[in-house]
């Protein structure tokens, strides 16, 4: 068995509002920075152990569409490394 870490980067699909985003953003400028268009979201990170690498991404890719993405509102980035 090999080892992976896997990251998965969750974020709010173009065109959903984002109002933590927003807020963000006016925070920013407070700050004399002409932010634009900033999104917020986050990262999960965990590691397990597989034989293969694609056993690995189908069953992470799985696990994100079942529960920890809303596939209506949000998007994700994965990614996997050997370790």
């Amino acid at each position: 068995m090999k080892k992976y870490r896997v990251k998965i980067e969750i974020r709010l699909k173009p065109g959903i509002l984002d109002a933590e985003g927003r807020a963000i953003e006016k925070a920013i400028e407070r700050f004399g920075v002409n932010a634009q268009n900033t999104r917020k979201g986050k990262i999960i990170e965990f590691e397990l152990y597989a034989k293969e690498r694609e056993e690995v991404e189908s069953q992470v890719k799985s696990l994100t569409e079942k529960l920890l993405i809303n596939p209506l509102t949000e998007e994700y980035n994965l990614k996997i490394s050997d370790e």
